[in-house]
């Protein structure tokens, strides 16, 4: 896929970045959002895709603190 991508393309990771996870249950939602961050390169990429249950888009705010994160679809 990234070999045939073009400047227009871009790819988002998975749900919660690094494992499928609800930020809302996450005991230590810095140390998760740490570790999707670090995952992120190897696979070049910068959006992070986030699924939720009975929060609210301000739990993902710890993703875009990250560095190497440009944006969250939650």
């Amino acid at each position: 896929l990234y070999r045939t991508a073009t400047p227009q393309d871009d790819f988002i990771a998975g749900p919660s970045g690094f494992g499928y996870q609800f930020p809302n249950f996450l005991p230590d939602r810095a140390g998760a959002a740490r570790a999707a961050a670090a995952g992120l390169p190897p696979a070049q990429l910068r959006v992070v895709t986030v699924l939720n249950s009975g929060g609210d888009q301000a739990q993902a705010d710890v993703l875009l603190e990250q560095p190497g994160v440009d944006a969250v679809f939650y």
